[in-house]
């Protein structure tokens, strides 16, 4: 009802130009491997375990560079 009084086409109705389309699945397709390796990241980040992975200041260390990668990600 609100396009025919704004005048315009719905969303839906508008036609895609398939370069666009092409371009934005490959935005979801990066979008989507950061989020697998930030999942990952973080899953490893939370499972470090001291002392048998390693020292406590290399687990503090590594916990921070994951840290720094996770925000360069997101």
């Amino acid at each position: 009802m609100y396009y025919l009084i704004e005048g315009s086409l719905p969303f839906s109705a508008r036609s895609v130009d398939p370069k666009t389309e092409q371009q934005n699945e490959v935005k979801e397709k990066v979008t989507a491997d950061a989020a697998i390796g930030a999942i990952a990241l973080a899953f490893l980040r939370n499972r470090v375990c001291v002392p048998r992975d390693m020292s406590a200041k290399a687990a503090v260390a590594f916990q921070t560079a994951i840290d720094t990668m996770l925000s360069c990600i997101y």
